[in-house]
């Protein structure tokens, strides 16, 4: 059974060994989290915008076709991924924690899908060139990491009132380890995009002229009556 870890990072595993071949690169590996994460399938033309962006549609689509073939071959699952025009992962070939984590929530077992939740979605993974990519990623581990936080708020409060009060205080931990851990791998260029932010200045580089600025203003200062009779 071949197993997809996307929470707290990104990697596949056949019958508990560590996969080689196409399984191992970057594209591929995008791949089967884009697929992972979509119950109802994902287009050839979207799989080809995240993933090969600067190619025509024609190009795109034979790349997606080269890619899926080598997975089917490398990982020795002729049915691994399903479909026609919407392809999806094959339950019955591949686990994926991210399928059972949207599972657990759906069936309302709040404990399970923390259990599951091992860290921010594809923590660590990055695909050069791919913004619509990069994009997606940031929106489901925003996604994920609040349905995570949702289920612990919930347990924490059941915890409260059954008065198991460490197993509260243990699911507020968690909570506030989530949101770190989340704050340390969300792009505050992503956040402000919304806010039609077009620029994001780095403290770093305007410090010194804030300083600069400050000492040019001190040597201004008089003490004393003001030169003004009135506010200019």
């Amino acid at each position: 059974m071949l197993e997809l870890r996307t929470l707290g990072g990104l990697s596949i595993t056949v019958d508990g060994a560590v996969a080689n071949g196409a399984a191992i690169q970057r594209k591929t590996l995008a791949l089967l989290a884009l697929l992972a994460a979509t119950k109802h399938g994902i287009s050839r033309d979207k799989l080809v915008a995240y993933l090969w962006p600067e190619s025509d549609t024609a190009h795109g689509r034979n790349l997606l076709r080269q890619a899926c073939y080598a997975l089917r071959r490398d990982l020795d699952a002729p049915e691994l991924v399903l479909g026609s025009t919407e392809l999806r992962l094959n339950p019955d070939v591949v686990n994926s924690d991210v399928r059972q984590f949207q599972d657990a929530l759906d069936r309302g077992d709040h404990a399970a899908a923390v259990a599951l939740y091992q860290g921010p979605f594809l923590d660590g993974f990055f695909l050069s060139e791919t913004e619509e990519f990069e994009r997606w990623v940031e929106g489901e581990r925003t996604r994920l990491a609040y349905e995570v936080s949702s289920a612990l708020q919930l347990l924490a409060r059941e915890a409260g009132d059954a008065g198991r009060f460490q197993a509260e205080a243990e699911h507020w931990r968690q909570l506030t380890q989530i949101e770190t851990q989340l704050k340390a791998v969300t792009s505050p260029i992503r956040t402000a995009e919304p806010f039609s932010i077009e620029e994001i200045i780095d403290p770093r580089d305007t410090r010194i002229l804030l300083c600069d600025f400050i000492r040019l203003a001190a040597d201004l200062r008089r003490t004393g009556a003001s030169h003004f009779t009135m506010r200019p």
